[in-house]
């Protein structure tokens, strides 16, 4: 697992699974656009509670600090592979459901590919309203 050189949150005292999950989203995509939108459809109109991320280094502080029931993970990040946040995730956060998305074909297939326990992979675009639709399939599951 390659994480580019990345430190890791100073806080991070125990390296183990964290408490489960709670009633939440974590974003995770370095497009500000996709974080604003996506965060605010999910709590405006969805009424979960997200939070956003905008690299693997603040994706990891927010799943080690608060584990969301599903973390949404852009698999082309700046700063290490989104793959390689959802591997460290599995380990950290064992219950948090992984979903990666991608509007890369190829990284879509990537993903698809990975042995990672991921509940799903996504293309970007969705529509909001399957995403909702997706969303709440995660979160029952």
């Amino acid at each position: 697992m390659g994480t580019g050189g990345v430190a890791f949150p100073a806080d991070c005292s125990v390296w183990g699974p964290v408490a489960g999950p709670a009633d939440s989203v974590l974003v995770v995509d370095d497009d500000a656009d996709v974080r604003r939108r996506l965060g605010a459809y999910i709590e405006g109109r969805l009424h979960i509670r997200c939070r956003v991320a905008r690299d693997g280094a603040e994706a990891l502080q927010a799943l080690l600090q608060r584990p969301p029931e599903v973390a949404l993970i852009e698999v082309d990040l700046p700063d290490m592979s989104g793959l390689d946040v959802a591997e460290l995730a599995g380990l950290l956060v064992p219950r948090t459901r992984l979903v990666m998305m991608s509007g890369h074909p190829q990284c879509v297939v990537a993903a698809n590919r990975a042995d990672l326990g991921l509940f799903a992979v996504v293309e970007k675009p969705l529509p909001l309203e399957a995403m909702a639709r997706f969303l709440k399939r995660a979160m029952a599951a």
